[in-house]
C-alpha cells in the first residue's frame, strides 16, 4: 500500500480537545458533588459552575465527534490491486475502511466557510460502507500524490483552480 493521502493533525488535535473537555468535565462533576455536601448558602454558584462545566464540555465533545467523524486521517492505495483503506478518526482511536477503488464513487470537491470567511478545501468521496461521503480535507500548498490524483482527476483539477497551484 502506498499513502495517498495523510492528514495527522486531525488525530492530534481531536485527542488534545478531548483530553481537555474531560477535564473540564470532571471539573464540573466536583463542583456538583461540592454543591452537594457544603452549606446551604455557597451551593447555588456551585450548582451554577458545575451545570455550566458539565455542559459545555457535554456539547464540545459532541462537537468534536460530529465535525470529524467523518474526516480521514491517511488513505491508501495498493495500485497493482486497487485495494483501498481510508482512516478516520475516532476518540483515541481510529476506524479502517477498506473498498476496491472502483467501489469508491462521487469525487468531488468542495469549498467550506467557516468562521470569519476561513476557507477549508475538502475532497468528499461516497465509500460503499460508510453512511457519509468521507472527506479529505486539502491544504493550500499541498503536494497531490499520483495516486490520488488518478482517483479524483476532475476534483483535484478544481482544487487546483481554486488555489492557483499547479498540475502534478
Amino acid at each position: 500500500m502506498t499513502r495517498a493521502y495523510q492528514n495527522p493533525d486531525v488525530s492530534r488535535r481531536s485527542n488534545l480537545s478531548t483530553v481537555v473537555l474531560v477535564l473540564i468535565g470532571t471539573y464540573g462533576l466536583w463542583e456538583l458533588w461540592r454543591a452537594g455536601s457544603s452549606p446551604a448558602d455557597s451551593q447555588t454558584i456551585d450548582y451554577l459552575f458545575g451545570i455550566a462545566f458539565v455542559g459545555g464540555a457535554a456539547y464540545g465533545l459532541r462537537q468534536i465527534i460530529s465535525d470529524t467523524r467523518d474526516l480521514v486521517l491517511a488513505f491508501d492505495v495498493e495500485p497493482t490491486t486497487g485495494n483501498t483503506v481510508a482512516t478516520l478518526w475516532r476518540p483515541f482511536g481510529r476506524q479502517r475502511l477498506e473498498a476496491d477503488r472502483d467501489r469508491l464513487t462521487d469525487w468531488r470537491f468542495y469549498v467550506r466557510i467557516g468562521k470569519r470567511n476561513v476557507r477549508t478545501f475538502c475532497l468528499y468521496v461516497t465509500h460503499p460502507d460508510y453512511p457519509r461521503p468521507l472527506q479529505l480535507e486539502l491544504r493550500r500548498g499541498l503536494t497531490v500524490s499520483d495516486d490520488l490524483r488518478r482517483l479524483a482527476p476532475e476534483a483535484i483539477g478544481e482544487f487546483e483552480r481554486a488555489t492557483g497551484a499547479s498540475g502534478g
